[in-house]
């Protein structure tokens, strides 16, 4: 019997012995761990860390783990511990006898060792993977910080058009992380629909295996530019497709307002003339007869943009535009076919509708004036019917040209009378002095006119000049005209050209033009210093050189914002002052007599 135990026991001690041997010079490396410390390292573990046994055994097993891994690595030993079922995957870095670090991973297991319990760890060396995955990790960064900085949505989707991987803007233009719109249906995130949109370019390009490019509408009117190209396996095989998407809303905005302002006059927002021959000549082949063309021409627009400047003229155009769309039905093509010329085409039109729009647009007008008797409009109207497509629309719109033309020789006068006598309305209204200006100067300037002994002629102009010479003021702006403080060198020359101002405004009224000379040199100065020609002396007209020293004289001894009114005597010693400079002396010295006789 006891030589049975001790063959047993032989038996025993070669087997052991034999899977010792086993272990200790297994290719993968092997350690026994308990509690905490290493308790065996087979010549694998010895080889792959450069330690001698010595240097590992009782040592503490953290020792040798990098300090960034040692509580991932302590977790994972408690885990072991308290379930007491095999872990799998553990990966951390340990600490080679050169200071070198490798990557491990480890599958563990609770084992009794020597009586007691024991972890038993599998380690292999993963450090080329993890290299590996480094660069890969890189290499996706690098991708995905060039990816995210696009202004295109990027995504790249699989055969049932779920999203495997977007960029920041995608996201962004959803709302959502890119992460979270991992695995949502294409068409679900962005046009919100349960199905891809009709003609989805994503769906064309898998299907064709070409890259396709479309337009989506979202639900909030964004529009976005779709390229699709499809992606395949190394067997040719489509498995998805990659999507970029543009933001093309405000593109297509400026395009649609490019297209209207090619088509439309910036100003009024009428069709362009372009557009207007264009539909004439669309219309000449259509069924639309009878066709009524109508012409109109806004009156007076020349002075008072020569006068008033060209802000005023645009806001009678608009006026006049408006007035035309007013009375005029959404079916005519109205057109701004020249600077002051309209022009609409009216489909089926016979004359007598065509003479019922013609009076609505006179009443219209006149409604307009009514509330605008400021800046009135005036419009020369034409209008000729073709009845059918044997006559020319172009012959027909000669002949409401020919027509506007025709009113606008017998009313244009009129029309520019009427805003003549508006701009003296206004001039008497702005009475930028004081009361009975006009009146004074018109009362000294027959006096001393009497006494020079001038014609009847010069003394009608003279007393007209007196009420008209500053008719150019009505286009100088308030803030200039009535200024407190000293004006500025640039408002004094906007002052200095009312005399232009007014000379324009006067050859336009027929009762006027007799005086337009005199209205433009009623600023010139004996000595040639003055405005606008700087001519001197005699050249001056007789009546200019009156009103000089009138005007003067009532300005010195009125009220100003800036100053108080001189008293009579000032007033005359200062132009006694000016005589031989910028007043005519022998007509300084005739108007002195008025007052030294009493007069």
């Amino acid at each position: 019997m006891l030589e049975r135990l001790r063959e047993f026991q032989r038996e025993l001690g070669e087997k052991e012995k034999k899977y010792y041997s086993l272990v200790d010079n297994a290719a993968e490396t092997i350690i026994v761990v308990q509690n905490g410390v290493v308790s065996f390292a087979n010549q694998a573990v010895l080889a792959h860390t450069g330690y001698t046994a010595e240097e590992l055994l009782s040592r503490s097993f953290l020792d040798f783990i990098h300090p960034e891994d040692k509580e991932s690595a302590v977790q994972h030993y408690r885990v072991l511990l308290e379930k007491k079922s095999p872990l799998y995957a553990c990966s951390f870095r340990i600490f080679t006898r050169d200071g070198s670090v490798k990557w491990v991973e480890t599958n563990s297991v609770v084992i009794e060792w020597e009586g007691q319990a024991a972890t038993l760890h599998f380690l292999t060396d993963i450090t080329p993977r993890k290299i590996l995955e480094e660069e890969l990790q890189r290499l996706m960064a690098e991708k995905s910080l060039i990816l995210d900085s696009l202004t295109e949505m990027v995504a790249f989707l699989d055969r049932d058009m779920h999203v495997i991987w977007a960029n920041r803007t995608a996201g962004q233009s959803a709302g959502r992380s890119p992460e979270s719109l991992f695995g949502t249906k294409c068409h679900e995130i962005w046009p919100g629909k349960n199905v891809p949109c009709p003609g989805c370019p994503v769906v064309q390009s898998m299907e064709t295996g070409q890259v396709y490019a479309g337009e989506v509408t979202s639900p909030d009117g964004r529009i976005l530019r779709i390229t699709a190209t499809p992606v395949k396996d190394k067997k040719g095989k489509i498995i998805g497709a990659v999507e970029a998407a543009l933001d093309i809303s405000e593109r297509k905005r400026y395009e649609e307002q490019l297209k209207f302002l090619s088509m439309h006059d910036s100003l009024t927002g009428l069709y362009k003339r372009a557009f207007f021959q264009e539909e004439l000549r669309r219309l000449s082949g259509s069924r639309e007869y009878p066709i009524t063309i109508l012409v109109a021409d806004l009156d007076g627009l020349k002075l008072v943009n020569d006068t008033l400047g060209h802000a005023k003229g645009d806001e009678l155009l608009q006026a006049c535009a408006g007035v035309l769309k007013t009375s005029l039905r959404r079916s005519d093509i109205i057109a701004r076919i020249g600077g002051d010329e309209f022009s609409a085409l009216l489909p089926k039109t016979d004359e007598k509708i065509g003479v019922d729009l013609n009076r609505r647009i006179r009443a219209n007008v006149e409604a307009y004036n009514k509330e605008h008797p400021e800046l009135p409009l005036h419009l020369s109207l034409g209008a000729a019917t073709c009845r059918s497509a044997a006559e020319s629309l172009e012959e027909t719109f000669k002949k409401a040209d020919d027509l506007m033309y025709r009113n606008k020789l017998l009313n244009g006068a009129g029309a520019r009378n009427q805003i003549v006598g508006e701009l003296l309305a206004a001039l008497k209204e702005k009475d930028f002095i004081t009361a009975g200006h006009a009146e004074r100067l018109q009362e000294l300037c027959r006096k001393t006119g009497e006494k020079m002994g001038l014609s009847p002629r010069q003394m009608a102009d003279l007393a007209l000049l007196a009420q008209v010479h500053d008719l150019g003021k009505v286009a100088i702006p308030d803030s200039v005209l009535f200024k407190k403080e000293p004006l500025t060198g640039e408002e004094l020359e906007v002052i200095r050209q009312h005399p232009e101002k007014g000379y324009r405004i006067a050859l336009s009224s027929p009762d006027l033009t007799g005086v337009a000379d005199l209205i433009l040199m009623h600023h010139e100065r004996w000595d040639g210093k003055g405005y606008p020609r700087g001519i001197k002396g005699e050249a001056i007209p007789v009546e200019c050189r009156i009103l000089a020293i009138v005007d003067a004289f009532d300005a010195m001894t009125s009220e100003r914002p800036y100053r108080k009114p001189m008293t009579r005597e000032e007033a005359l010693a200062e132009l006694k002052r000016g005589a031989g400079s910028q007043f005519d002396p022998r007509l300084v010295e005739v108007f002195l007599s008025l007052f030294s006789q009493g007069k």
